[in-house]
């Protein structure tokens, strides 16, 4: 399972979450690129979901490990962070410095509820509502479209719904449908349930228990 799925979590130190099948990293706290070793070059998107530094602090480390390493150095990096966020701005300010001349193969995507970026094999990373402290905030959704047959069919038998789908009738049978993949709360306090409804894996980080 940790091939699939990493994560730390130390409130208020470092905080990450890596799940390899989407090539999705949601945010970069200290020592990520230390435990991902060799995986560093495999996330295609780093979703940030705040600019605190206990979840970007470890940014600086893995471009640099990605770009500097033995690897695939010049794969694409698209990062999706909070429109507004002055903990992301001061990391890539510090990228603009520390690394003035060098390009880094990065797309910075500032982001609000409702932002989309596409993950590919039909999926994609949505932003979605949450409520933090003083810092502009998003959890993550992955939205992945399948198809389903319509409501008016159910009442088909097996036999009837191959029949009408060799008979050329599939595309009348059928609907797309939203199915949520995957889901990160973000550091943040209780959740709208409805935006992560049926979900196949949650993550809900919250380093207080008591909202207050």
């Amino acid at each position: 399972m940790l091939n699939v799925m990493r994560g730390f979590s130390r409130g208020m130190y470092s905080n990450w979450f890596w799940h390899r099948p989407l090539q999705l990293l949601v945010d970069a706290g200290e020592g990520a690129q230390l435990a991902l070793g060799s995986s560093v070059f495999s996330p295609s998107v780093l979703a940030v979901t705040h600019g605190h530094s206990d979840h970007v602090l470890g940014l600086p480390g893995l471009v640099a490990a990605r770009k500097f390493g033995k690897g695939a150095v010049d794969k694409p990096l698209t990062i999706i962070f909070p429109e507004g966020s002055r903990g992301v701005q001061a990391v890539r300010d510090l990228l603009g410095t520390a690394y003035r001349g060098v390009v880094f193969p990065l797309t910075w995507i500032p982001a609000v509820p409702g932002t989309m970026v596409e993950l590919g094999k039909g999926r994609q990373l949505e932003a979605i509502t949450v409520r933090h402290t003083n810092e502009p905030a998003l959890g993550y959704r992955v939205i992945e479209t399948r198809r389903r047959l319509k409501p008016q069919f159910a009442s088909l038998s097996q036999g009837d719904i191959e029949a009408a789908a060799r008979g050329g009738a599939r595309d009348e049978l059928l609907e797309d449908a939203r199915h949520v993949v995957f889901a990160h709360s973000g550091d943040a306090m209780p959740i709208d349930p409805a935006l992560v409804e049926r979900a196949d894996l949650l993550v809900h980080d919250a380093t207080f228990l008591d909202e207050a």
